[in-house]
């Protein structure tokens, strides 16, 4: 983890799997991103025919739609999550005045 406190098991337990999620959150993502990037660079012909035509360009539109919701619910919780952080523990320049 990367703060070791002192912290009762129940909590050490939830904050391992908080992590454990996040990291497979990111890691399936990723997965995702690069999976698409070879099959489109080995079958071009194939995902312009599927996705570019006319009867599928709603579909198209429909998951770059979804995707792009998900995106911004994820970028909103991660900068409210910043902004609780820097409310409840304050800025970099509070942890560097008290390590003096």
């Amino acid at each position: 983890m990367i703060i070791d406190g002192r912290q009762r098991g129940v909590l050490k337990v939830l904050e391992s799997l908080v992590t454990t999620l996040g990291w497979l959150y990111i890691v399936v993502f990723l997965t995702q991103i690069i999976l698409s990037l070879l099959l489109w660079y080995f079958n071009l012909s194939f995902i312009v025919n599927e996705l570019v035509i006319f009867p599928h360009i709603l579909d198209t539109i429909k998951v770059f739609a979804i995707t792009l919701f998900i995106a911004g619910c994820s970028f909103m919780i991660l900068y409210l999550w910043g902004k609780y952080n820097i409310r409840k523990y304050g800025g970099l320049t509070a942890v560097n005045s008290r390590q003096r």
